[in-house]
């Protein structure tokens, strides 16, 4: 691992690094509501412990290799998520997830009719 790197690939696993970051930041927008309503319905909880798993394998990664471009990100990513998790057990869901309804099916489709003496066009 080389400590000084210039160019595209430095910017390139910087703005990475952020969005990253960021993205493991998004559930924090609910934090407010979560708090003030005592309910954690509209945090994603798959999202958040898909995170938790990602985000702890590679900050393990990154300290085995001794990489910081990775650790740092990715053990920001991982305290962001683990305190959404967090919420997610102190304040339990009210309202169950969303699930979807089975629909009927639909009617079969009616033939136009057709005027007397005329025959329907070939290939129906």
């Amino acid at each position: 691992y080389q400590r000084r790197v210039h160019g595209v690939p430095h910017h390139l696993g910087f703005y990475a690094a952020a969005s990253s970051v960021a993205m493991f930041a998004s559930p924090l927008a609910t934090v407010r509501e979560v708090i003030r309503d005592k309910d954690s319905s509209s945090i994603p909880a798959m999202m958040i412990a898909v995170s938790v798993f990602n985000t702890a394998a590679w900050s393990y990664y990154g300290l085995l290799t001794h990489n910081p471009v990775i650790v740092t990100p990715n053990l920001s990513g991982l305290v962001l998520a683990g305190g959404m998790s967090g919420l997610l057990m102190w304040y339990p869901r009210r309202q169950p997830p969303v699930t979807f309804q089975k629909l009927s099916p639909l009617p079969p489709p009616q033939s136009p009719s057709l005027p007397p003496g005329r025959s329907p066009p070939l290939g129906r």
